[in-house]
């Protein structure tokens, strides 16, 4: 009895908190998006969707990763992310975000925070891109947060020192940041402290 009340109250309380994180994006499939409205406004092969529909829309975010063969035959890849409104019926492109890959520079999402939020619970989503960024060398690594709230982009990135001694942590936000509903600011500074990125960076 003890432990299905154990049981019962981690779920309650894994609910609680993705709610106060205002996590609202549901999983969706890829197959599904492409039957729907086709893909090609969409670069590379699909990594995942977001959808998340309320009162205001239906709205949804497309991950992809794009593989390019140079002429010497170097390999590097392109990351895309992609934010739709579904409005009468039709799939309109919200805003778009890229990342190229190079031989000494490498990004990679970091999924479980790219996502579609509503953190103040206000009805009107944001769209939350995070991705690493890996390189060559003791250059310090990154993580950066970008937001897209309304059109309006906002990015908060976050540098780790892999060596050289003259590097030191710090994050450092756009200046329109400041501008963010409060809620959205404490949640982007929370990913941030609750990560170990160098995990991500090997």
């Amino acid at each position: 009895m003890k432990k299905l009340y154990s049981i019962a109250t981690s779920c309650l309380l894994l609910l609680t908190v993705q709610a106060s994180a205002g996590i609202v994006g549901a999983p969706y499939s890829a197959e599904k998006f492409t039957a729907t409205w086709g893909n090609k406004q969409i670069a590379g092969e699909i990594q995942k969707i977001s959808h998340f529909k309320n009162k205001s829309g239906n709205y949804f975010m497309v991950l992809s990763k794009k593989t390019v063969t140079d002429s010497d035959e170097t390999e590097t890849y392109n990351l895309y992310a992609y934010g739709f409104a579904e409005k009468n019926g039709s799939l309109h492109e919200l805003w778009q975000f890229k990342d190229f890959s190079t031989s000494v520079y490498w990004p990679k999402f970091y999924k479980k925070e790219t996502n579609i939020f509503d953190t103040d619970q206000d009805g009107n989503p944001e769209f939350m891109v995070a991705y690493f960024g890996s390189s060559d060398g003791l250059d310090a690594k990154s993580l950066k947060i970008i937001t897209y709230l309304d059109g309006v982009k906002y990015k908060a990135t976050a540098s780790y020192p892999a060596g050289n001694e003259e590097d030191r942590y710090r994050i450092v936000y756009d200046k329109n940041f400041s501008s963010l509903p409060k809620p959205i600011q404490i949640y982007v500074n929370k990913v941030f402290k609750k990560i170990k990125p160098m995990d991500n960076f090997q």
